[in-house]
């Protein structure tokens, strides 16, 4: 499916400056790749840890770049090129449970921590004199886990065009109050 997308293309042939977020696990960093193939390193992007093994490119393991870092802006702050960053957040916070799982206090942890950094980067844009513009997007927390996905495609796919709108319709009204 990618490479009907994308065929053959590298992201340095780009008309417009492509940058694409992973997480680079057998380096333990975030980072926003800017050469190579296109289809490779989105496939490496959409790759969710837990669902789908790594993506090996050139020797390094490849995961969803918002594991390692939710906002992945680092490259554009501070470049005076730039004078505007866009952020799409999406919010899916879970509600607790009655007893807390080992897996939702760790994206709780993951959602903390990325709130900080978005903080952070939020000063920085300031004294560089960068517009940061944050977008929230916030939906049902995913059913996830291949053997549920399997069991309940259809649920599944309604789930993701759900999700889809629900972007869609945030880009909308952020569109609207935008003033460049």
């Amino acid at each position: 499916m990618m490479a009907g997308w994308f065929g053959d293309a590298r992201m340095e042939e780009a008309l417009i400056p492509l940058r694409v977020g992973v997480t680079n696990l057998s380096q333990t960093r975030g980072e926003a790749v800017s050469q190579g193939q296109t289809r490779d390193y989105v496939l490496a992007s959409c790759t969710v840890p837990g669902i789908f093994g790594a993506r090996e490119i050139d020797g390094e393991a490849l995961v969803d770049g918002g594991f390692a870092d939710p906002e992945p802006i680092g490259p554009w702050l501070g470049d005076p090129a730039v004078p505007t960053i866009l952020v799409h957040r999406i919010d899916r916070a879970p509600p607790p449970p009655a007893r807390p799982t080992l897996a939702w206090i760790l994206d709780r942890g993951r959602h903390a921590a990325g709130a900080q950094l978005a903080e952070a980067r939020e000063m920085i844009a300031a004294r560089t004199g960068q517009r940061l513009e944050m977008v929230t997007t916030r939906i049902r927390p995913p059913r996830i886990g291949w053997p549920w996905i399997r069991a309940h495609t259809a649920r599944w796919r309604e789930d993701c065009a759900d999700r889809f709108e629900a972007g869609r319709r945030s880009a909308q009204e952020w569109i609207g109050q935008f003033r460049p």
